[in-house]
């Protein structure tokens, strides 16, 4: 398994690997590139697993 793997954050409708979570309103989270609708919870959890990325030196 590579580091691409671990550190890829799949679409929990689709699996498909997702680039970026937006966030239109306070209830309204997509996946893209996909489109798919996502909870909170992951719209949240997937913000922090992209920063830890982005910490890491």
């Amino acid at each position: 398994m590579s580091d691409d793997d671990v550190n890829r954050i799949d679409c929990p409708r689709c699996d498909r690997p997702i680039r970026a979570v937006s966030s239109t309103g306070p209830g309204t989270h997509r996946a893209h590139p996909c489109g798919h609708l996502v909870s909170v919870a992951f719209a949240r959890w997937a913000s922090s697993k992209s920063d830890d990325e982005t910490d890491t030196p």
